[in-house]
């Protein structure tokens, strides 16, 4: 018998739950616009409860094109030092650009 957490990955990845207002789902909704709005949102909601609990930096990965947006929502937030590093190649995997990683910071931090 084969373990199913023991499979290969399927490439890609899936919603957690569906945008059903898209364009493709036949809503009015552009399908990237709609996404990019959803992700902004999710980390301005994690930058808030970051900042509420004390903590001191936030980290994440995002589609690259939100990186200037994301300057503004961590500022917005009491993040002001932002540090984005892309996702570069690896032993097991090819560079993705479209992807970054973020990390938010209430302040700058020399060890970093």
């Amino acid at each position: 018998m084969t373990d199913p957490l023991d499979q290969p990955e399927d490439e890609g990845y899936d919603l957690l739950y569906p945008f059903i207002c898209v364009t493709s789902k036949g809503g009015p909704y552009d399908d990237d616009t709609f996404v990019a709005g959803v992700s902004v949102g999710m980390i301005d909601q994690a930058l808030a409860t970051a900042r509420s609990c004390g903590a001191d930096r936030y980290r994440t990965t995002v589609r690259t094109n939100l990186l200037k947006q994301l300057e503004l929502v961590g500022m917005a937030r009491g993040f002001p030092v932002v540090l984005t590093e892309e996702v570069g190649e690896t032993e097991g995997h090819p560079a993705m650009p479209e992807w970054s990683f973020i990390t938010f910071l209430t302040e700058a931090d020399d060890r970093d």
